[in-house]
């Protein structure tokens, strides 16, 4: 009997102690913010150099989703039979140079940039 009431005593000590008895504080998630630009109709076809004909082609649609600078641009390689990251390795502008798209296309994946001018 003395035994049995030891451990009670004993499991009961335990599970005072224990981590999982205590309330733990959670901290309200944080949701994430909508991104500020955002790629969209993403389409890349890289040919193989040893098939005669085969070209290359880019196409996608970047997005700046803030309503207070709100603007669209399609970037586009068109059909080339020079190797995509040849190509776009530098930044290149989508669209007339005037909006400020710009993107870069290599092995470490698609860049885009926004310009804007202040004033």
């Amino acid at each position: 009997m003395l035994r049995s009431t030891t451990l009670s005593l004993l499991f009961a000590a335990l599970a005072l102690a224990s981590p999982l008895a205590t309330p733990i504080e959670v901290e309200p998630r944080q949701t994430a913010p909508l991104p500020t630009l955002y790629v969209s109709e993403f389409y890349a076809f890289m040919a193989d150099n040893t098939v005669e004909g085969a070209q290359s082609n880019l196409s996608f649609r970047v997005t700046d989703l803030r309503s207070d600078h709100f603007s669209s641009a399609i970037c586009e390689i068109p059909n080339t039979y020079f190797h995509l990251y040849a190509i776009s390795a530098l930044f290149d502008y989508c669209g007339e140079r005037e909006n400020g798209w710009m993107y870069s296309f290599n092995e470490g994946g698609l860049t885009v940039r926004k310009g804007w001018y202040e004033g």
